[in-house]
């Protein structure tokens, strides 16, 4: 029979005292840190996906993205995806011509004019800004007559006429929506994100146990 033996002298050992003496101190720092780079990542990876399936622009989706960060006393952080319904206009648009405005809000979705029947009439949509300054994509509401208008003190415009029809704002899917819709609901949501985000995890935690352990070597943290 053969037997190798083999232990930790006593220098060794000091070492790896200390070595977890100062990670149980630094753990809270460790974890806060952790938590940040995970919730940081875990949007980019969730903003990638949803860009997959809607046109709206990377820079909106994280507007609507946000991180509640951890710290050093509580290291947990969140994610949370908000807003309501938006505006059509953040997706992909053009003033489309003589056909009305086109627009695609999701990319598996063709490009198209947008002509609806609204009131029972088709209305082409088209692209305005109103006096707020509020730029968006809007449509006539056929049979729906506005009270005040400019153009109703104008002489010869009738009071009820397509040009002084109400308009409606149109509206693309909230963010929430989107995230249901991307992945097939919430519980798959979860059930997707949940193992990459434990990964994630491991993955920043070995990264900063290495860190520290590594500046302690190499002359002080």
């Amino acid at each position: 029979m053969m037997t190798i033996r083999y232990e930790l002298d006593k220098k060794q050992l000091r070492s790896v005292e200390r070595d977890l003496k100062k990670l149980r101190s630094r753990m809270p720092t460790i974890l806060g840190r952790v938590a940040n780079k995970t919730a940081t990542s875990a949007r980019m990876s969730l903003t990638r996906e949803l860009q997959e399936t809607y046109t709206e622009k990377p820079s909106k989706l994280k507007q609507n993205i946000t991180i509640g960060k951890a710290s050093k006393g509580d290291p947990i952080a969140t994610i949370r995806v908000s807003g309501k319904a938006q505006p059509s206009i953040l997706f992909h648009h053009s003033k489309g011509g003589r056909g009305g405005a086109k627009l695609q809000v999701r990319t598996d979705r063709p490009f198209k004019a947008v002509i609806s029947n609204i009131g029972g009439e088709g209305r082409k949509a088209f692209i305005a800004q109103m006096p707020s300054e509020h730029k968006g994509i809007f449509q006539r509401r056929a049979g729906e007559y506005m009270k005040k208008s400019p153009r109703l003190s104008k002489a010869g415009n009738a009071k009820k006429s397509q040009h002084t029809e109400r308009i409606k704002e149109l509206f693309g899917p909230s963010p929430v929506k989107m995230v249901e819709n991307t992945y097939g609901g919430r519980t798959r949501f979860t059930e997707e994100m949940g193992p990459e985000i434990k990964d994630l995890f491991q993955k920043y935690f070995g990264q900063q146990v290495g860190l520290i352990l590594g500046k302690k070597k190499g002359g002080g943290a």
